[in-house]
């Protein structure tokens, strides 16, 4: 099976940021944009892998997504089966436990609201 979710690739000088809007708190950065896309491809088949498969984000169209002036929007797809109700992304190794998988999930859900891009903007007052 496969799945895609939309990235944005925000430039920063040298650096691209790369942010999932549909799936919070999956990030990751490069240096360039091969690496970009590379990196990309990894972080969403991480953020997914171990996940139950009735969980998976709903993606966003590409009309509701907003950009800066720095910033584009790539689809990117990730190979991954179901076992169970599980998620398995090819690629990636899946040794997680749920009782960890659970953890992490409550762990992200106590995070802060972030904006569209799941960034976390912090109060520097």
């Amino acid at each position: 099976m496969k799945i895609s979710y939309y990235a944005i690739f925000e430039y920063d000088g040298k650096d691209i940021n790369i942010s999932f809007p549909d799936l919070k708190g999956c990030l990751s950065c490069a240096w360039s944009k091969e690496e970009a896309f590379y990196m990309a491809k990894s972080a969403l088949g991480v953020y997914i892998c171990d996940m139950p498969y009735k969980k998976l984000p709903k993606a966003k169209s590409k009309n509701e997504i907003k950009l800066k002036k720095n910033e584009e929007l790539y689809k990117i797809t990730a190979d991954f089966y179901v076992k169970q109700d599980i998620c398995f992304v090819q690629g990636v190794k899946s040794n997680t436990s749920k009782k960890a998988v659970d953890e992490y999930k409550i762990y992200i859900d106590s995070l802060p609201d972030s904006d569209e891009h799941g960034i976390v903007q912090e109060d520097n007052n």
